[in-house]
């Protein structure tokens, strides 16, 4: 066993932690869970302290990086494992390390159990959207439905083309009668004047009574006619 660092092992881990910036309890922490670096970079000295060549530096300064852009314990794991020499990975499939991997499968089982949770909400936030749509179309063709039934009884089932034609023509009879009506008072009030003009009229003026005469009989005619 090695009593004192040697010159190709001369970082222990409180050298790594000035030179990397990391904490103490972290370093021990991924020399814990990542034994495999131990194996690659370190020799152990005295009371087992462990003591990392030039590599295992480079590869903590690494960690460092990998810590500061977010990564988790596992994925440093992983990142350190793959960059290791071939002899240290040989220790990966030991029966502790299986037994450390198998807590992953809860893992999994939570996350396919959240996955479905948010699927089924998914589904059902659908179903919830299409059956307020359905709903809406069905309100608005009850809508229609009524509009179309009120229009039929306010056209007694007649076409409305038909409807408007028979407005129309009833427009057409209004204003006949009301330009009838119009004539007739004009005759009416020219038959009161002529009365009043026979009555005025002297008896040498037998040519003007005449003639009102003959204007009063055509305006009676007409007034009959009308």
């Amino acid at each position: 066993m090695i009593t004192k660092p040697i010159m190709s092992h001369p970082y222990n881990l409180r050298e790594i932690q000035k030179n990397t910036g990391l904490k103490y309890e972290f370093l021990r922490r991924i020399v814990k869970e990542i034994p495999e670096l131990s194996v690659a970079y370190a020799v152990k000295g005295q009371n087992n302290a462990l003591y990392f060549e030039t590599n295992g530096l480079v590869c903590f300064r690494e960690i460092a990086k990998m810590k500061e852009e977010g990564y988790t314990l596992p994925s440093i794991r992983s990142q350190v494992i793959t960059s290791l020499p071939n002899q240290a990975k040989e220790i990966q499939n030991s029966p502790a390390d299986q037994q450390q991997n198998q807590p992953t499968q809860p893992q999994n089982n939570i996350l396919l159990k959240l996955l479905e949770e948010a699927q089924g909400k998914e589904r059902e936030n659908y179903q919830i959207a299409l059956s307020a749509k359905n709903s809406l179309i069905e309100q608005q063709q009850a809508t229609i439905q009524a509009l179309e039934n009120g229009l039929k009884l306010l056209t007694d089932g007649r076409p409305p083309e038909m409807v408007r034609q028979e407005a129309k023509e009833r427009e057409g009879e209004l204003l006949q009668l009301r330009q009838v009506k119009h004539e007739v008072e004009s005759l009416k009030k020219e038959q009161e004047s002529l009365l009043i003009l026979l009555k005025n009229c002297r008896w040498y003026q037998g040519k003007k009574r005449k003639t009102l005469y003959l204007r009063l009989a055509e305006l009676t005619n007409k007034l009959a006619a009308e």
